[in-house]
């Protein structure tokens, strides 16, 4: 029976690792295929070895109390990891090995260690419960049973329960404390000693953990943290400076805020998407997918008394966030739905004046967001003349323009007119020079010239628009052919959004 409750709680610390490895990874390198295939590759990779060591090591010491001591190692190896992970992935991005190596190279430094110690628990466990060849089957067959429903519950346990409540550093902790507790009931007779010693050891190493200082991968330049927590989908942290409030998905900044003017926002890209009033001047209804901190939804609903704002918003806690830290307003001018931006376009007919794409940030690129049966669902969703505008972080030309150009060739066969507003982009920069791009996609027959577009912003800006600014945004407006032959376009069936976005 002891051996049975040694091989559960093992298998389920060994999946709460793997997945609470992806929350190490992600605030570096996002949630892309590449962390996920590293993690997943590098477990099996030392289970593998794990495995293989564990039924040596059985035959030699075939004690239920060596098995213990491998246990009780393995605590202090994952309460290393949250001490030197910021330290290592620092390093490893400092080494310039990209998207794909950097990633691979952080799990092996820092899980395949512990994941192979416990990969040893159930050859050993198998070794010690077989009395006989003939039973050999039916005992290896419970144990890795009994070890599948322990990793089970620990993906449960990890992905619904642990990560939302409590920090990520605060989980390695806790689990090595769960093996140091485990690893008592290797012993044949637990004596008051021993049960003290291992007790001491929990509590005085615990409590050091918990009071190092976790390394900041916040630049001061965005003031101190004052709010941080990791939900299923990103670890977001609010911090704040003399002057804004900033928000933080993982590595990438999404909105931000004036202290002494809510409405207002530091970063540039929100205003941009006034450009739309130029191909609809009678914008009523306004969809937003991907609320963040709602520097766009707040100044339609600020400056314009008539139109009414949907925000959809994936994240619940990003929307809590939205309204207690940057005070997005919620009434009957301003909804917020708490909802996966495609599933909402499917129940939602509209129709809308407007559709606002702001779901795209750092290496986390939703790719059912990026297809054209996404996008044909969006038109339909649209009103006569009705205007679809995306913010995009990308590059113009080169290798790493590839997804971009892949993205513009799926909007351009969908809608009549797609047009383009780089605008941390200037002619003669590096083609190669990543940026916000502001696309907007109109079911407008006439094609307006860029000439058109800036004399039609200005009257604009002198009217009802409140952006001084807009006829310097559209005099950003890309006018050199975008080369998509090279590219795909992107559908469900095939989006390689990855390995199409090339760091």
């Amino acid at each position: 029976m002891r051996l049975n409750i040694v091989i559960f709680v093992c298998g389920g610390v060994l999946m709460a690792l793997e997945i609470v490895g992806s929350r190490v990874l992600s605030p570096h390198f996002g949630s892309s295929i590449y962390v996920w295939g590293s993690l997943i590759s590098v477990f099996l990779a030392a289970l593998t070895t794990g495995y293989f060591l564990g039924g040596k090591v059985a035959d030699r010491s075939p004690r239920l109390q060596s098995l213990g001591r491998i246990i009780f190692l393995t605590s202090f190896v994952i309460w290393a990891i949250p001490l030197f992970s910021v330290q290592i992935i620092t390093f490893l991005i400092n080494m310039g090995l990209g998207v794909r190596f950097a990633p691979l190279m952080t799990c092996l430094l820092l899980f395949f260690l512990p994941s192979m110690l416990l990969g040893m628990v159930s050859p050993y466990g198998i070794r010690l419960a077989a009395v006989e060849v003939a039973t050999v089957g039916n005992v290896s067959g419970t144990l890795y049973a009994i070890s599948t429903a322990g990793s089970i519950a620990g993906t449960l346990l990890t992905t619904f329960v642990l990560i939302p409540l409590i920090q990520v550093r605060t989980i390695f902790y806790s689990l090595g404390a769960v093996l140091i507790l485990i690893s008592l009931l290797t012993l044949k007779r637990i004596t008051s000693v021993q049960a003290m010693v291992r007790a001491a050891i929990l509590v005085i190493t615990w409590f050091f953990f918990q009071e190092l200082p976790e390394p900041s991968i916040i630049s001061p330049d965005f003031g101190e943290v004052i709010y941080q927590r990791d939900t299923a989908y990103h670890r977001v942290f609010v911090t704040q400076n003399d002057h804004y409030r900033f928000l933080r998905f993982d590595r990438t900044w999404q909105s931000s805020m004036d202290i002494q003017d809510p409405y207002q926002s530091k970063f540039t890209y929100p205003d941009y998407f006034q450009l739309a009033w130029i191909f609809k001047p009678d914008i009523q209804k306004v969809l937003i997918i991907g609320m963040g901190g709602g520097a766009a939804s707040k100044k339609f609903y600020k400056d314009y008394p008539h139109v009414r704002v949907e925000n959809v918003e994936i994240d619940p806690v990003v929307a809590e966030v939205g309204k207690k830290y940057f005070y997005i307003p919620q009434d009957a001018r301003s909804q917020i739905f708490i909802e996966d931006g495609r599933v909402y376009v499917v129940r939602n007919p509209g129709p809308y004046d407007l559709i606002i794409l702001d779901a795209f940030f750092g290496e986390t690129m939703p790719f059912h967001l990026m297809t054209i049966e996404f996008f044909q669902m969006v038109k339909e969703r649209l009103t006569p003349q009705g205007v679809v505008a995306v913010n995009f972080l990308g590059a113009l030309g080169g290798k790493k323009s590839q997804l971009f150009r892949s993205f513009y060739k799926t909007l351009s066969t969908v809608y009549p007119q797609v047009l383009v507003f780089p605008e941390d982009w200037e002619p003669g920069d590096d083609m190669e020079l990543e940026g916000n791009l502001i696309i907007f996609a109109t079911l407008r027959p006439d094609h307006l010239s860029k000439d058109q577009i800036v004399q039609t912003a200005k009257k604009l800006k002198s009217g009802f628009v409140k952006v001084p600014r807009l006829d310097e945004f559209a005099e950003k407006l890309y006018t050199a052919r975008i080369e998509t032959k090279d590219v795909p376009i992107l559908t469900d069936q095939y989006a390689p959004v990855e390995a199409l976005r090339q760091l």
